[in-house]
């Protein structure tokens, strides 16, 4: 039967791979609706066919606010259709619009990541996130086309010919190196999304991640081209993104503290000076050295294991690299990087307090800073010999910058 029966069509909109799409009218309702088709010439191929149907039977069991929903479908119809709700635009029409700005990020970020995360705990790994499958009403969004999801707890399909998803946010394993294909490509793409919502740039062209600013580490930790590297989960990344979008309502808890507005319980808590040194690396000089001093004074290691550690180490060594450092930063700051490479934190946050000294060592040609290098490096080795790879790639890739790094004093 085929779907002129009972829906009016209204406009044809940006097809996809397989499939016409189509705004129409639900002459039974009323209401307007988008209709995807299988291509009418692409009906006899059966693998193309077969997956079509399988995008439908994914798509019935979802029931979540942020994951587009089927509302009707005929699998025997010629060609197979579903229908599903109609939305104002995509994220890519959003960002090219202009109307993405950093005030927006959250409130974009944070439903696409409930939504990923809804999928995932179904056993789902969509594998072709990108802005065009972010779709968007009332500024919210939601994610789309399931057209090369996979079942992760049914399925053996590998080898369907669209397997590579889209370029800048397909995972560098769905070029077809690797045949192990999972929940992992989509933290892969939502660092790309990051990125493109931050810079407004799509991440085939974000060269430098330093562009990213505060976004960088999470950035990074997406994009990492092994998959074990990323970060392992939805609830990984949204602590590290909300620890970064609490920093603006720390530091405008702060003022009201000092303006007597509130009471002060928090003030000088360790959990308040790390949000407030985030905001500092991003916007002054002033507080930076003072909240430094005042965090380096806590002497349990316990502090450190939150996830603001790694965006804060990250800040911190891009602010100090900046030609305009005032030299009484970086003894204080040193200090904290020892700190933290002793406390209880993560291998990937010490390797980053050891490039810091590397890199600002080289940059200010500061003795010191070498010293904390050989020092640093050595401890990690004796915590953490498995960290030996780590070291080596690092010296590798900064040896034309500091070639004192593997003197010995």
């Amino acid at each position: 039967m085929s779907w002129q029966r009972r829906y009016r069509k209204i406009e044809e909109l940006e097809p996809g791979g397989f499939g016409n799409v189509i705004r129409v009218e639900d002459t039974e309702s009323g209401e307007v609706v988008v209709l995807k088709e299988l291509k009418p010439k692409l009906v006899p191929d059966d693998e193309v066919f077969s997956r079509f149907l399988r995008e439908i039977e994914i798509m019935r069991q979802f029931d979540h606010p942020h994951v587009v929903p089927i509302l009707d479908f005929d699998a025997r119809a010629n060609p197979p259709y579903y229908v599903m709700p109609s939305y104002d635009s995509s994220l890519r029409a959003a960002v090219r619009s202009g109307a993405v700005n950093s005030l927006n990020i959250p409130g974009l970020m944070s439903p696409i990541l409930d939504g990923l995360e809804y999928l995932h705990e179904k056993q789902i790994a969509h594998r072709d996130l990108h802005p065009g499958n972010i779709l968007l009403r009332d500024g919210i969004a939601s994610i789309a086309d399931f057209s090369i999801a996979k079942r992760l707890d049914l399925d053996s399909f590998h080898t369907f010919s669209s397997l590579g998803g889209f370029p800048g946010y397909a995972a560098p394993e769905q070029s077809g190196r690797s045949r192990i294909i999972d929940r992992r490509a989509d933290i892969y793409a939502v660092g790309g999304l990051l990125g493109l919502l931050v810079t407004g740039i799509e991440p085939l062209h974000i060269s430098d991640s330093s562009k990213l600013g505060r976004y960088r580490a999470v950035y990074d930790r997406c994009r990492q081209y092994e998959a074990s590297s990323r970060f392992r989960d939805v609830a990984e990344i949204r602590n590290a993104l909300e620890a970064i979008w609490n920093v603006d309502k720390s530091w405008a808890r702060r003022e009201r503290i000092r303006n007597g507005e509130i009471a002060d319980a928090d003030v000088g808590s360790p959990e308040q000076l790390m949000d407030d040194l985030l905001y500092s690396c991003d916007h002054n000089w002033i507080d930076v050295v003072d909240l430094i001093n005042e965090l380096s004074e806590y002497q349990s290691q316990r502090l450190f294991t939150s996830v603001r550690v790694l965006l804060l180490v990250s800040s911190l060594r891009e602010r100090a690299l900046e030609r305009s450092t005032p030299f009484s930063y970086l003894d204080p700051l040193g200090s904290f990087l020892n700190k933290v490479v002793l406390g209880d934190v993560s291998i990937e946050t010490k390797i980053e307090c050891i490039r810091a000294t590397l890199e600002i060592g080289a940059q200010f040609d500061q003795y010191s800073y070498r010293r904390l290098y050989l020092r640093l490096s050595r401890a990690l080795m004796r915590l953490h010999p498995e960290a030996e790879p780590d070291l080596t790639l690092l010296r590798q890739q900064l040896f034309y910058e500091v070639e004192w790094a593997n003197q010995r004093n």
